[in-house]
C-alpha cells in the first residue's frame, strides 16, 4: 500500500474510495459510515472518502431501501448520487474497497490488475427484503470498526 500522498494527494490525507456495483445500496452506506467513524477516531482531517460503482448510473439516488436501513441508524443518504467508477478514481485511490469478488475483478480489468484493493465481502441487498438492507448495513459497520481500529491502533494512515 502507497503512502498517503504518493499519488498527489495532499500530505497526510489519505484518498478512500468504496466501491460497489450501482453505488446506490452498498457503497454509499460505507462511505458515510468511513467518514462518521474516521471523525470520531479523530481521523477526519486524515482521509478523504468517496464511493463510486463499477455499473453505476450516474446521478441516482441511493436505493430506497437503503435509504430506509441508513435512516433507522441515524444516517442520512437522500442527497447521495451514484457515480460511475473511474480508471482515474481507482487509480487516485490510496485505499480502494471493494464490497465483493465481482467487483473486485472489475476494478481490476478496469484500472488493472497492480492496484491493492481490499475486498470487504457484503451481499447486495438491492430489490431484496428489508432485513438484507439491515444485514447488508450490519456488515458494512463491521468492515468499517475493523479498519479504523486498525488505522487508529497502527498508526497507519495510508
Amino acid at each position: 500500500m502507497e503512502q498517503a500522498g504518493a499519488r498527489g494527494t495532499r500530505p497526510g490525507r489519505g484518498r478512500i474510495l468504496v466501491v460497489c456495483y450501482g453505488n446506490i445500496c452498498r457503497s454509499p452506506i460505507a462511505e458515510v459510515l468511513l467518514k462518521e467513524r474516521l471523525q470520531e477516531a479523530g481521523m477526519g482531517k486524515l482521509y478523504s472518502v468517496r464511493s463510486a460503482g463499477v455499473g453505476a448510473l450516474p446521478g441516482t439516488p441511493a436505493a430506497p431501501g437503503t435509504v430506509q436501513a441508513a435512516r433507522r441508524r441515524g444516517l442520512a443518504l437522500e442527497g447521495h448520487r451514484a457515480r460511475r467508477l473511474t480508471p482515474e478514481m481507482a487509480r487516485e485511490a490510496d485505499v480502494l474497497i471493494a464490497l465483493d469478488e465481482v467487483v473486485e475483478e472489475e476494478i481490476g480489468i478496469l484500472a488493472g490488475d497492480d492496484l491493492p484493493v481490499l475486498l470487504w465481502p457484503v451481499d447486495d441487498p438491492y430489490g431484496g427484503p428489508e432485513a438484507g438492507y439491515a444485514r447488508a448495513l450490519d456488515e458494512i459497520e463491521a468492515h468499517v470498526r475493523r479498519f479504523v481500529e486498525s488505522r487508529a491502533g497502527s498508526g497507519r494512515h495510508d
